[in-house]
């Protein structure tokens, strides 16, 4: 499979594509899932994604045994010069909750994730 281009729509046109991240850093189902939606959504289908990422959200639980450093995302965010983005805290609380063992940032990220949604007209 060649995970360098894009097949069908143009949401990912990125040096550093979603799925090669994904499988890099071995996210789970549910963690790949939500930063598909995280990422694809200013391209795609807007608020729509977002609640979609909320969506698998909800399955999200402390993983107790992953412990990756901040350096990927940030990797990630700078191939891809994503730095503009209006949503990078969202992308950033994403990654710290499912890096923790406090279910605190979990839900913190759900509730930074629901204000995007609730206010996604507003900003876009």
């Amino acid at each position: 499979m060649d995970t360098t281009k894009q097949v069908g729509g143009s949401h990912y046109q990125m040096q550093y594509q979603p799925v090669v991240f994904i499988n890099d850093q071995g996210l789970s189902y549910v963690e790949g899932n939500i930063f598909k939606y995280l990422i694809r959504h200013p391209n795609k289908n807007g608020k729509q994604d977002l609640e979609k990422a909320l969506h698998y959200a909800s399955a999200l639980t402390c993983n107790f045994n992953q412990k990756r450093s901040f350096y990927p995302i940030l990797g990630f965010v700078t191939i891809n010069d994503m730095t503009g983005r209006h949503d990078l805290n969202l992308i950033y609380s994403f990654w710290k909750a499912i890096n923790t063992s406090d279910i605190n940032e979990v839900k913190s990220f759900k509730y930074l994730l629901e204000d995007h949604i609730d206010t996604y007209e507003r900003l876009m």
